[in-house]
């Protein structure tokens, strides 16, 4: 489906459909993405380190690079390690993670919002506590033109999604 989809083209999807919530992008993210960037800034870092002549001389910049490259790489296997693949099959979301896989019922979505100065955006749905659920998933969302720091249009599908099926 492409464009904005109404609620009633949500209702009319046959139970077997299976409609990707989460970005294409999210295997580059969770897996090629650390790799490149830890595996070049590291190689950058001993270069400096070991290498002949250079700035490697100057121990300040040694230590600032070994600095950036171990922070550098946390914070990045935290941003990654943290982001869900997402499909939406029936009156379901189906969440993975790795070897991890969640169906969760669209009427346990609590509530969906996302970051605004954050890019790539990422969407975080937050369930009722129900056993085997986790209290929250977070998704990279899928590219969309949108209004500057407006609401990303997956949220508002997710919203309207989880207001149609919400129990009273």
């Amino acid at each position: 489906m492409t464009g904005d989809v109404r609620e009633s083209d949500w209702n009319a999807m046959n139970s077997n459909d299976v409609e990707p919530i989460s970005s294409r992008m999210t295997f580059f993210y969770q897996i090629v993405f650390p790799i490149l960037w830890s595996g070049g800034f590291g190689v950058g870092t001993l270069a400096l380190w070991f290498g002949d002549g250079g700035p490697g001389g100057d121990s300040g910049v040694k230590f600032q690079f070994l600095g950036i490259w171990i922070l550098g790489t946390a914070f990045i296997l935290w941003f990654t390690r943290q982001m869900y693949s997402v499909q939406r099959k029936g009156d379901a979301l189906v969440a993975s993670r790795f070897s991890r896989r969640y169906e969760i019922p669209l009427e346990l979505i609590d509530e969906v919002s996302a970051t605004r100065f954050w890019n790539p955006k990422l969407i975080t749905i937050r369930f009722r506590t129900r056993p085997n659920v986790p209290g929250l998933i977070r998704l990279m969302a899928p590219m969309a033109l949108q209004i500057p720091f407006g609401t990303h249009p997956m949220v508002t599908r997710l919203r309207a999604l989880a207001r149609s099926r919400a129990r009273p």
